[in-house]
């Protein structure tokens, strides 16, 4: 087994896997935070592993923050209604991360909206990028190869709530058929 494999076959012993929503929602995500900000040292060294549940981080402060599993059946993650999230400063940022398992070579769309910034990124690199104040829905089109895709998104509120909505859909904005969500 090689070592991609290997990696994959450990992170699905801990990992749950669904379907996405019937409108293409992402629904199922582990998040991370909150966080003083995207380029605070807890986040970068969350970036640089694969997030599992319960997997921990120190904040500059000493306080610890951890990778939690979040479900919606909206496809819309509020991160100021998680348990536990409080936001006392006004800028304020999260992670959100998923894997998208495809069973072919697929086209799709990403349709990302968020209250705040935002970076994108899909198997590790980042794909799109929104410093400050959103600019509305990012339609993002990429062929996706068979087999399993990561997708982290960091989020920045600049003010009033912190947000992210995402669908992974054909081009077409159809549900797209045969695609897991892990999370």
């Amino acid at each position: 087994m090689v070592s991609e494999e290997l990696r994959r076959s450990n992170l699905a012993r801990v990992l749950r896997s669904y379907e996405s929503g019937a409108d293409g929602s992402v629904n199922h995500w582990l998040v991370l935070g909150p966080l003083a900000t995207a380029e605070s040292p807890a986040a970068k060294r969350a970036e640089g592993v694969d997030p599992i549940p319960g997997l921990e981080f120190a904040r500059p402060d000493g306080s610890m923050v951890r990778w939690m599993r979040h479900e919606t059946a909206t496809g819309l993650v509020d991160f100021g209604e998680l348990e536990g999230w409080r936001f006392d400063a006004a800028g304020a940022s999260a992670l959100a991360a998923t894997w998208i398992e495809c069973k072919d070579d697929l086209s799709v769309e990403f349709r990302l909206e968020t209250s705040g910034g935002y970076e994108l990124q899909l198997d590790g690199r980042m794909l799109a990028a929104a410093p400050g104040r959103s600019k509305g829905l990012l339609r993002q089109r990429i062929v996706l190869g068979k087999g399993w895709h990561s997708v982290l998104v960091k989020v920045d509120r600049l003010d009033g709530r912190l947000t992210l909505q995402m669908h992974v859909v054909t081009p077409e904005g159809a549900r797209l058929p045969g695609v897991r969500i892990w999370h």
